[in-house]
């Protein structure tokens, strides 16, 4: 049982939840059980913690195809021990689960039902968010995944002076930066960093970064 301000929440075996820490919360438990918990950094989420609800507590749906193994690659982890993954692996460990809770949390805020017109803006850029490595990722395929025409999603950005490919690039850029300012990752050359956050080429990641006004990607890597 989970209970965070005027929520309560129920949990039985199998059952998943979101809880953020900053929720004056509490968890018991009336029997003896397992407990999974995976704990990250709130910013670990990106623009997906714009739909996290005010309680702080976020049911995951039983259905999801994601909790199933996102549990088992979590528990796989605890059966290794840290210094037998190198630190290139590690990234892509850390990476691969940050995008499954941000399709998780996504995944449970649209099952919540919020009001429409207070989440489809989150919502898009959450779906941008855990989604940006994907080149096929299209203004279309993003309406779709929010239920909402292109047209209606498009004036939400307009709203906010800005566009839905505007945000896909910024998303991309900034995962790129943060890579080409990673020793971690010098191994990887810039094409295929580019190629990993969405982009088809190191030259359309060169010309994205010029755009928002960085410099190329080759004076940016460490």
């Amino acid at each position: 049982m989970i209970d965070s301000g005027d929520v309560s929440l129920e949990l039985t075996a199998g059952d998943a939840a979101f809880l953020l820490s900053s929720a004056a919360g509490e968890l018991r438990s009336g029997i003896a059980c397992e407990l999974l918990t995976i704990a990250v950094p709130v910013e670990v989420l990106g623009d997906v913690r714009a739909v996290w609800p005010a309680s702080g507590v976020q049911r995951v749906p039983r259905e999801s195809m994601l909790l199933p193994p996102v549990a088992a690659f979590a528990a796989r982890m605890l059966e290794g021990s840290a210094n037998e993954v190198s630190g290139f692996t590690s990234y892509y460990v850390e990476r691969l689960l940050q995008e499954m809770l941000q399709g998780l949390l996504l995944g449970a805020s649209r099952a919540a039902r919020v009001p429409q017109t207070q989440t489809t803006f989150p919502l898009a850029i959450s779906v941008i968010v855990a989604q940006h490595s994907d080149p096929e990722l299209t203004a279309v395929a993003i309406a779709e995944e929010v239920n909402i025409s292109l047209r209606q999603l498009e004036r939400e950005f307009r709203k906010r002076g800005t566009t839905i490919r505007r945000e896909l690039r910024r998303v991309r850029v900034e995962q790129a930066r943060k890579m080409l300012g990673d020793p971690d990752y010098a191994g990887l050359s810039i094409t295929q960093i580019a190629q990993f956050v969405g982009f088809s080429s190191g030259s359309s990641l060169a010309r994205a970064m010029s755009a928002v006004g960085l410099p190329a990607p080759s004076a940016v890597r460490v």
